[in-house]
């Protein structure tokens, strides 16, 4: 497991000194309306010697200007037993609809008209406003937004069938019609884990109805979970609408949860092309 640093910073001469004189790849973006400089993008890895130079030399910088993401290899996917799965593709063009979710905690963002909520639960079949042409090894698909929904083809269904506990595979609806979408389908995750089978963040309540919610201190972190609560590779999970990144008063989300068995099911068939397995630390 690696931590790595995407960066964007404007060009400096004194930035780009420091990338050349330490043999740091990057790219010079092309002028952008607006900017006066260039952007200068680059990545760097928390283990790296020339991090920890840039961290010294560019304090406030290397704090604040980065995109954070974690790196699994190859060894830590196939040493892992449990993962939370969700797909790079974004070729769902899903459309929203009140109907589908039951939704709590209300609030409005500065300057913006709509009403948000903080905690949202779906309760109905799903909608999209058109069909997706799946290419010919692809079988899953995110949406367009929402990191945890993750949708599949009907060969992708059929491959699947009755072999995972708690996966359930709803139709999508054509937007603003009756009629489904066909070879479309969302996987959705039935079981959800209590909370207490969550652990590695802070356990706190919502400040605004008292629901017990996990916090966790930045945008990344590797979910930990109980053993105890995992029973069975042929079941699949998830956490349910609990998990939040924001310090007070923030939207909560979910995540999805398969075994090794299910990643080495999906490998085994060619099924993987674009999807995101990332381990669980279990404790």
């Amino acid at each position: 497991m690696r931590i790595k640093h995407h960066y964007y910073l404007q060009e400096r001469a004194g930035l780009l000194n420091f990338l050349n004189r330490n043999g740091i790849l990057y790219k010079i973006s092309d002028d952008l309306p607006g900017m006066k400089n260039r952007l200068c993008t680059f990545d760097l890895y928390e283990d790296q010697e020339e991090y920890m130079k840039f961290k010294k030399q560019f304090f406030w910088i290397s704090k604040y200007n980065s995109i954070k993401s974690i790196e699994y290899s190859k060894k830590d996917i196939e040493n892992a037993e449990w993962f939370s799965i969700r797909s790079k593709s974004t070729k769902v063009q899903w459309e929203y609809e009140e109907k589908a979710f039951k939704e709590t905690c209300s609030y409005k963002r500065p300057f913006m008209k709509e009403l948000y909520y903080r905690h949202s639960e779906q309760i109905g079949i799903l909608s999209a406003n058109k069909t997706v042409k799946w290419g010919t090894r692809q079988y899953f698909s995110g949406p367009n937004a929402a990191d945890d929904l993750l949708f599949c083809s009907e060969k992708a269904k059929k491959l699947l069938g009755d072999k995972w506990l708690g996966l359930e595979f709803w139709p999508v609806r054509k937007y603003n019609s009756s009629e489904y979408i066909s070879d479309l389908f969302q996987l959705f995750f039935t079981d959800t884990l209590p909370i207490e089978a969550i652990t590695g963040g802070k356990s706190t309540t919502c400040n605004t109805c008292g629901k017990r919610i996990v916090r966790f201190k930045d945008g990344i972190h590797q979910l930990e979970l109980k053993r105890e609560f995992l029973r069975g590779s042929s079941k699949v999970y998830k956490t349910g609408d609990v998990l939040t990144e924001q310090i007070k008063g923030g939207e909560t989300f979910s995540i999805n949860i398969v075994s090794q068995e299910f990643y080495q099911y999906c490998e085994k068939n060619q099924m993987n092309r674009g999807m995101i397995y990332e381990p669980i630390k279990l404790v």
